[in-house]
């Protein structure tokens, strides 16, 4: 039965990062987050920040890593998950490119 149930996880983990709908999710939220990368400077002096931010809007940037948002464990970890997602679902199509390359 326990067997049963790690199969179970492990599709249901496979199912999640080979889902188009992940993907999209993924996608638009990198970009959003890369909008947000473009118009904030990037690894700016602090003085630099307060003359164009009040110091709570300062404080709220640097709080959620907009000041040095590429290097941020969460655009890290939003790469990553996408870069397995990405590699999951081609390795889900790839049997099925495969064939279709062989037959043709």
């Amino acid at each position: 039965m326990t067997e049963k149930k790690k199969k179970g996880v492990v599709r249901k983990i496979w199912d999640f990062f080979i889902s188009v709908r992940l993907t999209i999710v993924l996608l638009i939220v990198l970009s959003g987050v890369c909008v947000i990368g473009t118009l904030i400077p990037q690894n700016e002096s602090p003085q630099h920040y307060l003359q164009l931010y009040s110091q709570s809007t300062y404080q709220l940037f640097a709080t959620l890593g907009f000041l040095n948002l590429f290097a941020s464990w969460w655009f890290f970890f939003l790469m990553t998950l996408f870069t397995v997602n990405l590699t999951a679902c081609s390795l889900n199509r790839l049997p099925r490119v495969w064939r279709a390359i062989l037959t043709a």
